[in-house]
């Protein structure tokens, strides 16, 4: 059991064990620990029979959910990253599919692969957008027309291709 499951515990048994005693409401109890009303009784109720004793609060499920994903299915997808570890959550969901007949949601994938520590997060993605650079151009033309620019921010050769226009009005000109 993890330290911060023993400190809700034991939270919890301080509170209810108030609200056994009658010092405070069950709802004040349920609004404390942030339980849903018939939760606490329940609990408060569990807590009588055992007394006060604090394995009623350690209640834990024994059984599998009914909805869990079979051992097989769990290994399979497992087995498909392994494959291929650039196949993406939607991916291994269709292919479960297509070889099993079993349809199951890609976060269901990405939480079967956290939970056997296989999963990580691809962080290659290519930008959707030109490289950007600082660009810093000057240009000037035989009759006085000085421009000098920097352009922060913006995709490479944009503010040369604007400047080219700009200079067309001034015959001779040229970008330095």
């Amino acid at each position: 059991m993890k330290k911060g499951d023993v400190l809700k515990v034991l939270e919890r048994h301080k509170m209810l064990t108030l609200a056994l005693e009658k010092e405070i409401t069950q709802a004040e109890a349920a609004r404390e620990l942030r339980l849903s009303l018939p939760h606490t009784k329940k609990l408060i109720k569990r807590l009588k029979e055992t007394e006060g004793s604090y394995e009623a609060l350690l209640y834990r499920r024994n059984h599998p959910a009914p909805n869990r994903l079979p051992e097989e299915i769990r290994d399979k997808v497992v087995a498909l990253k392994r494959e291929n570890r650039g196949r993406s959550n939607p991916l291994i969901a269709d292919l479960l599919f297509a070889e099993l007949g079993v349809r199951i949601h890609p976060n269901t994938v990405r939480n079967i692969l956290l939970e056997r520590g296989e999963y990580f997060r691809c962080y290659c993605r290519r930008p959707s957008h030109p490289p950007m650079a600082d660009e810093f151009l000057q240009a000037a033309s035989p009759d006085g027309f000085y421009l000098r620019c920097l352009a922060r921010g913006l995709p490479s050769g944009y503010l040369s291709a604007h400047l080219g226009r700009l200079l067309q009005d001034h015959p001779g000109s040229q970008v330095l």
